[in-house]
């Protein structure tokens, strides 16, 4: 368990493994709990488990996992494999965000596997949650054979610092299969 309170955080660098789990936390009062990306030329992130953890009050979202491209990256970076988000539970997300963030709730971009299932997210600022296809328009090469699943999820009063996306969102290159989510009360302003 972390807290702003206990004054620590926690920084776990990426080494070549193939397999990240993070499960069974309590996240109460951070700013952003939970960041993977693989910015290295040649580095593969793969195996990615998020799975039944709880975040209360995070000031900027809950997390964050992409691959290395980025706008104004040239070359190729490092990739990111396969990513399984589940039964996560988030309330107050987003509710103070840095300068130029919205506060979104899960972010995922640049995944060649996606499946997010099972979430429940409570009052998030922006999207409860953002993915983004395995080849963000106008980067590097091509990218076959990615499939996104999102499915099972409940979303309920997101929006409330943004006035685009929704709830749940998808853009960029898929296949995406959203099915069986329910998003309520987006606001937006």
């Amino acid at each position: 368990r972390l807290s702003k309170a206990d004054g620590k955080i926690a920084r776990i660098p990426l080494a070549r493994t193939p397999n990240w789990k993070v499960a069974n936390c309590l996240f109460e009062h951070v700013f952003f709990p939970i960041r993977i990306r693989s910015l290295v030329a040649g580095q593969r992130v793969d195996d990615v488990r998020i799975e039944d953890n709880d975040f209360r009050y995070t000031d900027a979202g809950i997390l964050s996992v992409s691959d290395g491209s980025g706008w104004g990256y040239a070359q190729l970076r490092g990739r990111l494999g396969d990513v399984r988000i589940y039964r996560n539970h988030s309330l107050e997300t987003g509710r103070r965000p840095s300068r130029f963030g919205t506060g979104t709730g899960m972010e995922v971009s640049g995944a060649r596997t996606l499946e997010i299932a099972g979430n429940v997210i409570e009052r998030s600022y922006a999207q409860g949650i953002d993915v983004h296809g395995a080849k963000v328009n106008g980067m590097w090469g091509d990218v076959p054979f990615t499939r996104h699943l999102i499915h099972h999820n409940k979303v309920w009063e997101s929006m409330l610092n943004c006035n685009d996306y929704g709830g749940i969102e998808t853009w960029q290159g898929g296949p995406f299969y959203v099915f069986n989510n329910l998003s309520y009360n987006a606001l937006g302003y």
